[in-house]
């Protein structure tokens, strides 16, 4: 079963209403399962617009390829490169607009946006939209009222489905549309699949040495090739309690982590087909999952933990560059991807703004206060700091549970002189004040029963 598609036309036989402004639309309503079924997502009105636009009069010098298929714009960018200026990564071609029907599924946010980054397409965020013949990215800001806010809880919907109206442009490499306008149509007869999106498959094992090419910007964000990931395993699973789902999925010897904003239905054990858009984010690779097809129904077997490497911590540490050059700031930061990595330190905690953080180190802290701050904690302790739910952001390291367990499961080895293997993949980098550190997820199954 393919989950996170969106084959049929929405059985929504409401007239249109009257366009609204861009702060006005309505994004609520309710929500369905993620098989492709009718889903709102945009209260009861079937159709809204925003304009960023307040010109009436037509350009006679931009060129209007009218409404076309998704592919054919991929297809005229190609053929017609847009100009992009010395040292930038990305450019709008204002003398010529087209009108496409999509349906949205996926977003990203890109981080960075000025001038001086090399960022000449000015919104920060990504839409991307599919129909019957391919995928591309719109440009948004992120701001409250924006189309990338608007469809943050209909992801993958069957009827977040929008007619767009934009500027041809490219941004580190990719044709998109920068929107002049968007208008909500639930009654749009489009159709996707996304195991017809996939520009090729890739496996596990090789996603790394594939995405460490994708071109991204300064801040460390950008986005690939669609691929089919065969034969996945989903290791483990969190969400961020909003819209967002993380998965980790393994084939034995690597981990892939994956982000979902379409609740497909995924179930930790099990195998699946994958489709989804590679991307970077902070320097790290990750999936966004378009969709998911299960092939086993079996819980599978754990990862095999004798491929791991041996990394000290401190072999983490990247050295800053230039600001401004957007593909070797941080040079050796591929080293990591895809492996699974072993080490033996000594967890510490810093503290900020009043929470916790759960480190590793490689040698004991014998300082007699605690650690202030995660960027201290990262340069001057040379800690490695820890991703997972319960190391993270937390109130007490040490809490526990209505039976008397530690919530940690590694708290009686936190502040103790007592050294402790770990088998970790590097998270992401972590960048604060022009300081630079890899922050680290830890094998859940290699953590000591509680």
């Amino acid at each position: 079963m393919l989950t996170g598609c969106f084959t049929s036309q929405s059985k929504s036989k409401r007239s249109k209403s009257s366009s609204t402004t861009e702060s006005s639309e309505s994004t609520s309503g309710s929500k369905s399962s993620t098989s492709g079924s009718s889903k709102s997502s945009g209260g009861s009105s079937t159709s809204s617009s925003s304009s960023s636009t307040s010109s009436s009069q037509p350009d006679p010098e931009v060129i209007d390829l009218g409404k076309q298929k998704i592919s054919y714009i991929r297809e005229y960018i190609a053929n017609h490169p847009i100009d992009i200026p010395s040292g930038k990564i990305g450019a709008v071609n204002y003398k010529v607009k087209v009108t496409f029907e999509g349906g949205v599924i996926e977003r990203a946010d890109l981080v960075k946006t000025k001038p001086s980054f090399g960022c000449d397409v000015p919104e920060r965020a990504r839409v991307f939209f599919a129909d019957d013949t391919g995928y591309i990215g719109a440009a948004s800001k992120t701001g409250e009222g924006t189309l990338y806010a608007k469809v943050a809880n209909y992801v993958g919907d069957a009827d977040s489905k929008y007619t767009i109206t934009g500027y041809i442009s490219t941004y580190l490499g990719h044709p998109e549309v920068l929107p002049i306008s968007y208008e909500l149509d639930k009654t749009l007869p489009v159709t996707y699949n996304p195991s017809t999106l996939a520009d090729a498959q890739l496996e596990i094992a090789n996603f790394w040495n594939t995405t460490k090419d994708i071109a991204y910007n300064c801040a460390g964000h950008g986005y690939g090739s669609f691929y089919k990931i065969p034969n996945a395993t989903c290791y483990y699973s969190e969400s961020d309690g909003q819209r967002t789902d993380i998965y980790y999925f393994t084939d034995g010897k690597h981990l892939l982590k994956a982000i979902a904003h379409n609740r497909v239905s995924i179930v930790v054990g099990k195998v699946y087909n994958l489709y989804g858009i590679a991307s970077i984010q902070n320097y790290a690779s990750a999936l966004l999952i378009v969709g998911a097809e299960v092939l086993s129904s079996e819980i599978a077997a754990e990862i095999d933990l004798t491929v791991a490497q041996n990394e000290p911590i401190d072999t983490l540490r990247t050295v800053k560059t230039s600001q401004e050059d957007t593909n070797t700031r941080y040079p050796n930061y591929t080293l990591f991807w895809g492996g699974i990595y072993e080490t033996t330190g000594y967890l510490t905690t810093c503290v900020e703004n009043g929470k916790y953080y759960v480190g590793i180190r490689d040698t004991y802290y014998t300082g007699s206060s605690e650690i202030q701050g995660k960027l201290n904690a990262q340069t001057t302790y040379k800690m490695a700091l820890i991703d997972n739910e319960r190391f993270w952001n937390i109130e007490d390291p040490f809490a526990k549970d209505t039976r008397g367990n530690y919530l940690n499961p590694y708290a009686e080895y936190i502040n103790e002189n007592e050294s402790i293997k770990v088998y970790y993949i590097p998270q992401q980098l972590d960048y604060q004040s022009g300081a630079t550190a890899w922050k680290i997820f830890l094998l859940p199954s290699t953590f000591p029963t509680v």
